[in-house]
């Protein structure tokens, strides 16, 4: 069976085509958000599949698949998901949350999703315990540009690990302000939540989590995925 998967985010939606009877990914593509069902994603939903399985923390692009598509599946569709595993409401939790719980097989570990927001999930005894919801790095770069007159857009478009402190022009100082302070309050949140509630495992997810070179934890941006591919097993 061929499945195609759908991330929808608030900024952009990736999609991924799943070989089930293969257990591998064949293609993937990922456009902007506020895209979904013009011209430009027409091919997606024209390509083959047998099923279409989706998470989607934008309400009206959910509607819109659903009217597209009579094939088109919610992860809540599927009896996988189970309100025993979460303390928060089901009906109250994005499906990104969800989705990547049930992609990782712990029973006690830190999920921190880098993307719009980032986020961390607390897993302890298998079960979602609690969460944590910062501005993502795009959400950092957008706001600060956003508020500054000096500063311009095209500012925001060499978003990378700055390595110096020193000779840093005003781009590579936003960098260093953002990304490099971004990483060290992921670090400092994990650190916290381990010590709390005594966790040692940590994965970074999302679209931006191979840009945190530096850390030291495992990096897995097919969680979502594999999380949709558990769900709708």
């Amino acid at each position: 069976m061929i499945k195609l998967l759908i991330d929808v985010g608030n900024t952009t939606t990736h999609c991924k085509w799943y070989d089930s009877q293969n257990n591998s990914f064949i293609k993937e593509t990922i456009f902007m958000t506020k895209n979904v069902l013009q011209d430009e994603t027409k091919v997606v939903f024209e390509s083959h599949y047998d099923q279409l399985v989706y998470s989607s923390v934008v309400k009206k692009i959910e509607e819109k698949i659903k009217q597209k598509e009579n094939k088109a599946y919610s992860i809540f569709d599927f009896k996988k998901i189970n309100q025993n595993d979460f303390v928060y409401p089901i009906d109250q939790l994005g499906q990104d949350f969800i989705a990547n719980f049930y992609g990782w097989k712990t029973s006690n570990g830190i999920i921190v999703s880098l993307g719009t927001a980032t986020t961390f999930m607390i897993i302890k005894d298998s079960k979602m315990i609690g969460a944590i919801i910062s501005p993502g790095i795009e959400s950092s770069f957008k706001g600060l540009i956003d508020s500054a007159d000096a500063l311009e857009f095209n500012f925001y478009q060499e978003v990378k690990w700055e390595t110096n402190t020193k000779n840093l022009w005003t781009k590579q100082a936003i960098n260093k302000g953002v990304v490099n302070g971004h990483w060290y309050m992921i670090k400092g949140l994990i650190e916290e939540i381990k010590k709390e509630h005594n966790i040692k495992d940590v994965i970074l997810t999302g679209g931006y989590a191979d840009l945190l070179i530096q850390n030291k934890y495992n990096v897995n941006k097919n969680l979502i995925f594999e999380g949709i591919i558990n769900i709708s097993s």
